[in-house]
């Protein structure tokens, strides 16, 4: 049954990824179009023309890349007014009007475009863990990367995705369903008051009997008042009115669309408001029972009796038509004749299930765009880690060596003082020994040659003299 249910959802996904596909690729077209139409009026209408600050309003409504791309040519040009392709100021507005029109709608197709093939690789992800024997959800389009991704493990995405999230959409629905059946019979039983068959009108009794029951009283209001709300607000949200009404989600609803849905709510709510004390059966113009105190509500805004026509029957019976109404919403009436009309709906028949598959073509398009851009990042990842861990390996290397350097010019530069110390040395000697000689036998002294003139002085002496023993004397 789950597999049913999820197959369906995603059958209706896909329906409606292709409709808006569709609608994104004619957005598109009439969005270059555009601009196109503006480029040759920047190119017409230089700085000096009185229609340039126009043309610099429609401008500032484009985006900033196709501002960037126009060519700047600020040359002066003699304008004559007999020339016909410069643009007139009603063009100029109606270009202004398009800009707008199709940027907005070229922007709200792309982001629901986005979102709905976002839900359909969800769905299709849904279908294909369903049987997963290791109970572990795999994605096709990576790993969760959510702010919760220390926590939300594949094993409890894959018990909340298949297993808790079902069960609440069913316990969810359970209860919504017994709501409506609720509201569906006291729509059609509310102006019987004897016996009471309202249900809402039951409680509120059964309550209103004791004294100290005032706030469940309220909660019970505030449900019923909530989802009468929500069964009402969300039809006006789905009305659109050839694209110029329409409420888009992701903030792609323009003021318009907004000033129109205010103007419904405000409209609705009073007549609501009026309508839940017709179920609980307090307003005593309903159930014509006099001893019924009046609220404050009424007080102020009054009954629905002003119209004959309205108070003598058609305000009591006409509710009843909701029971006809929800019978043509199961059944599907309304797709049904609007398939008929040329409106595409989701119905099952043949050209309902060939729009499915080109809009499961498009999904599985769109799998592949995104798994070879991921797989480019991967790659550009990989790549620029390696550059930076090459980067440290040949830092690391060239300290290794930068310290090898240092160790090796340390130890010259001790050889080298070792050296200088030594000569210092002899240096030292070698002048003593000058002092020395020069001391004694001042004949002998050389101070340009030291060496050899102690040898030859030491030879001199060593040699025997050819005189006699008193000849220096």
């Amino acid at each position: 049954m789950a597999v049913i249910t999820h197959s369906l959802y995603a059958s209706t996904n896909l329906f409606q990824s292709c409709k808006v596909t569709m609608e994104y690729s004619e957005a598109q077209e009439k969005y270059d179009d555009t601009l196109e139409d503006v480029r040759r009026s920047v190119e017409v209408i230089k700085y000096n023309h009185p229609f340039r600050k126009y043309v610099d309003t429609i401008l500032s409504k484009c985006p900033e890349d196709f501002r960037r791309s126009l060519r700047r040519n600020d040359d002066y040009v003699d304008y004559n007014e007999q020339d016909c392709s410069i643009p007139t100021e009603k063009s100029l507005i109606k270009m202004h009007i398009n800009v707008m029109t199709t940027m907005r709608n070229y922007t709200r197709t792309q982001s629901q475009k986005e979102t709905l093939l976002h839900k359909a690789i969800q769905l299709e992800d849904d279908i294909a863990n369903q049987n997963s024997s290791n109970r572990y959800y795999k994605r096709s389009t990576g790993e969760y990367n959510g702010y919760l991704k220390f926590l939300y493990s594949p094993r409890l995405e894959w018990w909340w995705r298949i297993v808790v999230r079902s069960l609440l959409l069913k316990v969810f629905a359970v209860t919504l369903g017994v709501f409506s059946a609720m509201v569906v019979w006291s729509e059609c039983v509310f102006f019987i008051s004897k016996p009471v068959m309202s249900l809402f009108a039951i409680f509120i009794n059964g309550l209103g009997k004791s004294h100290s029951a005032y706030v469940s009283i309220e909660i019970i209001s505030i449900l019923v008042l909530a989802y009468l709300c929500v069964c009402a607000y969300r039809t006006v949200f789905k009305i659109r009115v050839f694209n110029y009404y329409y409420v888009a989600s992701n903030h792609q609803t323009d003021e318009n669309s907004l000033l129109f849905s205010g103007m419904l709510l405000s409209r609705l709510t009073p007549p609501l408001c009026l309508n839940f004390l017709s179920l609980i059966q307090l307003d005593s113009h309903v159930t014509k029972d006099n001893a019924v105190l009046e609220t404050e509500y009424t007080k102020i805004m009054g009954h629905m009796d002003v119209i004959s026509f309205i108070a003598n029957g058609f305000n009591v019976y006409f509710p009843i038509a909701i029971v006809l109404l929800c019978c043509a919403t199961i059944f599907k009436l309304g797709s049904r004749l609007l398939h008929c009309i040329g409106f595409e709906q989701f119905i099952d028949d043949d050209i309902s299930q060939e729009i499915v598959d080109e809009g499961k073509s498009y999904v599985q398009r769109e799998k592949i765009k995104s798994a070879r851009s991921r797989d480019q990042l991967q790659r550009r990842t990989a790549l620029q880690n390696s550059i930076r861990r090459s980067e440290l390996g040949n830092k690391s290397s060239a300290s290794i060596t930068d310290w090898n350097n240092y160790k090796s010019c340390d130890s010259t530069s001790n050889n080298v003082e070792a050296r200088r110390y030594s000569s210092k040395s002899r240096r030292g000697q070698d002048s003593d020994r000058i002092e020395l000689l020069s001391d004694q036998d001042v004949v002998d002294y050389d101070p340009t040659n030291v060496h050899d003139g102690y040898l030859r002085g030491k030879q001199d002496r060593s040699k025997p003299s050819s005189g006699g023993f008193f000849d220096d004397i």
